[in-house]
């Protein structure tokens, strides 16, 4: 029994160790930064400029179309005639949603990496 879970160990801690090997090679041609834990630092906080960009263009459209922002949309849009129709609460929940994962990602770019 220790003969099999000593093979099975050094096979997962191969597997650990090639699929960090590969991670270091992708992230490093990605970054050009040699180091690991630099290189990797720089792809999650490319990620989360680029997640933001993408989140405030898609704001930026219901902003443009209902010439409003979003705490602007959701005081005035109950007073409309058709404040609650289905349509009106669909951009209400998907433009909030938005809104909402863009907040969430500033603060974790605020609190890691500031």
């Amino acid at each position: 029994m220790k003969l099999n879970l000593q093979s099975k160990l050094n096979v997962e801690d191969k597997l650990i160790t090639d699929t960090v090997f590969n991670i270091h090679i992708v992230t490093k041609k990605m970054t050009g930064v040699s180091e690991l834990n630099m290189a990797m630092e720089q792809l999650v906080v490319d990620y989360l400029y680029t997640k933001q960009f993408m989140l405030k263009t898609q704001i930026s459209e219901f902003e443009t179309k209902w010439n409003l922002t979003y705490h602007e949309f959701e005081k005035e849009s109950a007073n409309w005639e058709n404040g609650f129709s289905y349509e009106i609460e669909q951009e209400y929940y998907e433009w909030g949603a938005l809104v909402s994962e863009l907040e969430y990602f500033e603060k974790i770019g605020k609190d890691e990496f500031e």
